[in-house]
């Protein structure tokens, strides 16, 4: 690390580290199709409202479209759910061709969320990073700068670690989750300076029990006994 650092022509170096994807309770996992039922994060946010107030003037074809990069464990598209809104996968661990199995659930969940709660007009890249919970940070920086490349306007991160590393992200908005420990302690990259960071909060408007939280903590969403497909 220390000659890389004094190396002229090495423009970054950072030590390798682990970093994990969040726990996800797998079981809370129901058949679920999008428009036919929503979830009560949906009604909680008044997405209706929004999606009414947005649409008044424009249709969905007028709206500019706006790219989410998931760096997760990959997005299995699940019956019809994910439609023409996944743009790409890209897969950094194991085989290219399986890009777009998402091994433990964990990226289609985030997606189908993503999904529920956008417009049509907002579109997912796939980054898969992760064929187990833990993963290297290494790779998670190739993830990054195909983000870049690819000109996501934002990235969603559901992984981390209490180590503190920066984000590398310099353009896409970068947003991430708190963390699914009940503690204050700062996790990362949620707590990189730049990145929106999220905590979980209930039907009540409370901080879930499951949700790390802080001063660092920018906003909250609701967290707890979200309707998602099963792509098992």
């Amino acid at each position: 690390y220390v000659q890389y650092t004094k190396t002229p022509s090495v423009v970054f170096v950072e030590p390798d580290a682990p970093i994990y994807l969040r726990e996800s309770n797998l079981q809370i996992l129901t058949h679920h199709e999008l428009n036919n039922q929503h979830s009560w994060g949906f009604d909680y946010l008044r997405c209706k409202d929004a999606f009414d107030y947005i649409l008044h003037n424009k249709s969905i074809e007028e709206l500019p479209e706006i790219v989410v990069g998931v760096i997760d464990d990959g997005v299995e598209s699940v019956g019809s759910i994910f439609r023409n809104r996944l743009l790409a996968t890209h897969s950094f661990v194991g085989d290219s061709s399986q890009a777009q199995i998402s091994n433990m659930g964990h990226g289609a969940s985030v997606c189908s969320v993503l999904m529920e709660n956008t417009l049509e007009n907002v579109k997912v890249v796939s980054y898969k990073i992760f064929s187990e919970r833990e993963t290297a940070l290494a790779i998670l920086r190739l993830a990054e700068i195909q983000a870049e490349l690819d000109g996501v306007d934002i990235v969603n991160s559901s992984y981390g670690m209490f180590v503190k590393f920066k984000s590398r992200l310099q353009k896409p908005l970068h947003i991430a989750s708190a963390g699914n420990v009940k503690c204050n302690v700062p996790q990362y990259p949620a707590a990189c300076d730049g990145v929106v960071s999220v905590a979980g909060i209930t039907k009540d408007g409370v901080l879930s029990d499951s949700s790390t939280s802080g001063d660092w903590v920018n906003v909250a969403a609701p967290s707890e006994n979200i309707k998602l497909p099963s792509i098992y």
